[in-house]
């Protein structure tokens, strides 16, 4: 599934313009489909996943 820009944002909790800024950077792929107003810019799910996992620190385990 591709998410968009707000969609993405709303996953890792912050604003879109910080995904624009991750994905001009080079943080973040994505897929830009031009259109004749303007660009559209789509990320795959299983990459913003991708994402999420390199760059999640684990909670330590607080059982026992």
């Amino acid at each position: 599934m591709m998410l968009t820009t707000p969609q993405a944002a709303e996953r890792l909790n912050v604003h879109p313009e910080t995904i624009r800024r991750m994905i001009k950077n080079g943080t973040l792929s994505a897929v830009v489909f031009n259109n004749a107003s303007r660009a559209r810019i789509r990320i795959d799910e299983l990459e913003l996943q991708r994402f999420i996992d390199q760059n999640t620190i684990p909670r330590p385990d607080r059982t026992g």
